[in-house]
């Protein structure tokens, strides 16, 4: 029972812990920025305006997820969207896709 107990808070904390990680802005914003293309996290700092530190903590998450990886190219490192990575991120474009055609509330900025 103990054993059966530990199973389910190990994983109710990796749900917690993934819903916190996908309700977040830099998420979604990663996630989109490699679907472009492979990045230095100082391509994608530039491009997201996401601090560099909270940056590296996200990615460091998103690679222990298996949703990215980095691999050394010369003198740099260049993160890139796993397959499981880029299901992710095509699903996250296809919900700002559909969020972009709906109409714009009034009052809503």
């Amino acid at each position: 029972m103990d054993e059966e107990m530990e199973q389910e808070q190990i994983e109710q904390e990796l749900f917690v812990e993934i819903n916190n990680l996908i309700f977040r802005k830099p998420f979604a914003l990663i996630m989109l920025s490699l679907l472009e293309s492979p990045k230095t996290k100082t391509d994608i700092f530039k491009e997201t305006y996401i601090t560099y530190s909270h940056l590296h903590k996200v990615m460091d998450v998103l690679q222990n997820l298996g949703l990215i990886e980095f691999k050394r190219n010369g003198r740099e490192v260049v993160a890139s969207l796993t397959e499981p990575g880029k299901e992710v991120a095509k699903h996250l474009k296809d919900v700002v896709d559909i969020m972009r055609k709906l109409p714009t509330s009034k009052g809503m900025k």
